[in-house]
């Protein structure tokens, strides 16, 4: 009977972390913590970890299919509302330029917990092999801003709205 208990409750703690076909995958973060992130099975990570204790960049990229890139870098420093926007507004200004939009909207991102502010743009002459559309931002995922980019091309709005969700449901862990 304990045998079966055991197998029971190791089937439910598997089926728990692949639920909805998402694996959970933890991110060490120099010393401030761990970025937990639930990331659809089909999809891959890569870390980038720069010396000197500077936070990782999390690539994300699908296993197969088509191409997309999502780039995540956890920050330690804490920032307030505002200031989230104000530099999402800010490297909104820098995309400009090479946008097809007249004007990048900056627009917020909530989850029950999380929180941050994105924009959009369509690059207005992508070179080839480049992607074409950018989805750019901060989330605040307790004490950690995930700063993220996502780039895709034309038709691929469910990527962003996995990542979307993934950043609204990830948690920071101190230990």
């Amino acid at each position: 009977m304990r045998k079966l208990m055991l197998f029971a409750g190791l089937l439910l703690a598997s089926f728990s972390a692949c639920a909805g076909g998402a694996m959970l995958h933890a991110y060490a973060l120099s010393g401030h913590g761990k970025l937990m992130l639930r990331l659809p099975a089909h999809w891959k990570s890569e870390v980038y970890q720069p010396p000197g204790g500077k936070p990782p960049t999390i690539t994300l990229l699908p296993a197969s299919g088509a191409a997309f890139r999502v780039m995540l870098v956890p920050l330690a420093k804490p920032m307030s509302p505002a200031e989230m926007e104000k530099r999402v507004r800010h490297a909104s200004y820098q995309a400009a330029p090479r946008a097809l939009e007249k004007n990048l909207m900056v627009k917020p991102l909530r989850g029950y917990e999380n929180f941050g502010y994105y924009f959009s743009a369509t690059d207005s002459a992508p070179k080839p092999g480049e992607f074409r559309v950018m989805n750019q931002g901060i989330v605040r995922v307790g004490d950690v801003m995930v700063s993220f980019v996502i780039l895709t091309n034309d038709g691929r709005q469910g990527v962003v709205k996995k990542v979307f969700a993934m950043l609204l449901h990830a948690r920071h862990r101190v230990h």
